[in-house]
């Protein structure tokens, strides 16, 4: 009884680590495709010319800002 007893353990203990490395291999193919669409979307909207208007508008607020305070 003993051996069976074991066995089946074995057995549980051996289809869990099979169900979680199926689990870990799907998250990490998920976690693989979001990070590849979100450097695609990064790289699709990121223009030199537009990040300098952001940080025009940034230091000219912060200019002005400034400017009214001293």
């Amino acid at each position: 009884m003993d051996s069976i007893s074991n066995v089946s353990m074995l057995e549980r203990f051996r289809k869990g680590a099979q169900k979680a490395g199926i689990q870990a291999t799907a998250f990490m193919q998920t976690s693989t495709n979001k990070i590849a669409t979100g450097s695609r979307e990064f790289v699709q909207t990121f223009t030199l010319p537009g990040e300098a208007e952001k940080a025009a508008r940034i230091l000219e607020s912060f200019l002005g800002m400034f400017i009214f305070s001293c």
